[in-house]
């Protein structure tokens, strides 16, 4: 699968535990709802560590506070 080795060198360029390669199983060209949780949730983190850089007060919060 042309995807496992993208994932296998973008992780040769960044740190490996910042790349998660998830498959979801039965689907095609379509999503799933775990798809779109997971989504989701890497869109709460990205807006959680932009908020930390305007706001100070917050980076005492975690991911996982929210």
């Amino acid at each position: 699968m042309i995807v496992s080795l993208i994932v296998l060198q973008l992780k040769s360029l960044v740190k490996a535990a910042n790349v998660i390669f998830k498959v979801y199983g039965g689907m095609t060209h379509s999503s799933s709802q775990q798809e779109m949780m997971d989504v989701k949730q890497f869109i709460d983190i990205l807006i959680h560590q932009i908020n930390c850089c305007h706001y100070k007060a917050l980076c005492r919060l975690t991911p996982a506070s929210l």
